[in-house]
């Protein structure tokens, strides 16, 4: 039968926070269906939202992403890691990485000179996406990297590769900075006012497991990391098509992102607003179609600064009227 696995990160604040940003939140459905649900016995670590997403698609930590995305860019089988773009704000004693949006032309003229710069070291640089780039190496590099979404917005000088071969890595990552510095493309960048290509990130590096088997018949997000491991699972996904409708047969992955992104700014009127459309376009109508039977159970998985937590809503415990609604102030499921 139908069923439905509910993913909210950043739905918890800290309790100091929370009591300023909630006060008047109204949101009874959502309010109904934390309190009603059943809490799973174990606790989840505080992780990305990425790696939590990699967890429920059935892959393990150290999967090497890199191959994976790789092949499903169509890149032939080799030794690979992601290479993205990124710059490097320079902020009194920290270098802190943020995401460049680059256009195809760019991303292949940047490619090109780091192609002509490594040669001699056997490395060969693609783009098969204008932010997603990637470096084939001649063996597997021997080193630990800290994945993009972990970096960004992140002082980079304490996530550096670290490992047998990590400072052949950091060399090259300093050589790419000296390289792009003054590079004719990001003069034309900064002079249109767009943020300019100053280093590369490296990062992706593991074996994938020879089997993987996502359970979802489905993955409805915005998010882009997710979209991409469904796309290698084989997984049917699209954007959010609000508000929900229970048209899928199997069990569906939601993906709510927007509290993470207003969290992450510190846009709290942003999160609120994101909060009170999670209650009417997404809380309501599955709150509607587990009563009715039309789905089975709802999971959901909700997070916050100190990890997160499983809770299973059955249409039996949906009917426990004696069960009080969960606060978003001192509640956490």
């Amino acid at each position: 039968m139908k069923s439905v696995h509910l993913v909210i990160p950043d739905l918890w604040l800290p309790p100091e926070l929370a009591t300023a940003v909630c006060r008047d939140l109204d949101t009874p459905v959502l309010g109904r269906m934390l309190g009603r649900a059943v809490p799973a016995p174990e606790r989840n670590p505080a992780t990305s939202l990425e790696q939590q997403i990699a967890k429920l698609f059935g892959l393990p930590p150290e999967a090497g992403f890199a191959r994976l995305f790789a092949r499903q860019s169509g890149l032939e089988d080799g030794h690979w890691l992601r290479a993205d773009p990124v710059y490097l704000d320079v902020q009194r004693d920290r270098l802190v990485l943020q995401e460049v949006p680059l256009d195809a032309e760019t991303a292949s003229i940047l490619c090109a000179d780091l192609n002509r710069h490594f040669s001699a070291d056997g490395l060969v640089f693609l783009a098969p996406h204008p932010q997603r780039w990637y470096v084939r190496c001649d063996a597997p590099p021997r080193m630990q990297t800290t994945p993009l979404f972990e970096a960004v917005g992140n002082d980079v000088q304490s996530l550096l590769p670290a490992g047998d071969d990590a400072l052949a890595w950091v060399r090259r990552f300093n050589e790419i900075q000296m390289l792009f510095y003054g590079h004719a493309q990001n003069e034309v960048r900064e002079a249109a006012g767009q943020m300019p290509v100053n280093s590369v990130w490296f990062w992706g590096e593991g074996v994938l497991p020879e089997k993987w088997w996502p359970e979802y018949a489905q993955l409805m997000t915005g998010h882009g990391f997710s979209r991409q491991l469904a796309e290698a699972g084989g997984v049917a996904h699209s954007p959010w098509q609000l508000p929900w409708q229970d048209a899928v047969a199997g069990v569906q992955l939601l993906v709510w992102e927007d509290l993470r992104e207003a969290a992450r700014q510190g846009d709290w009127y942003a999160w609120r607003e994101s909060v009170i459309r999670l209650e009417s376009l997404v809380a309501r109508p599955l709150w509607q179609a587990l009563r009715a039977g039309r789905i089975s159970r709802i999971v959901l998985d909700t997070g916050g600064g100190d990890g997160g937590r499983r809770a299973i809503l059955s249409r039996r415990d949906s009917w426990a009227i004696w069960r009080s609604a969960a606060s978003f102030v001192s509640d956490r499921v």
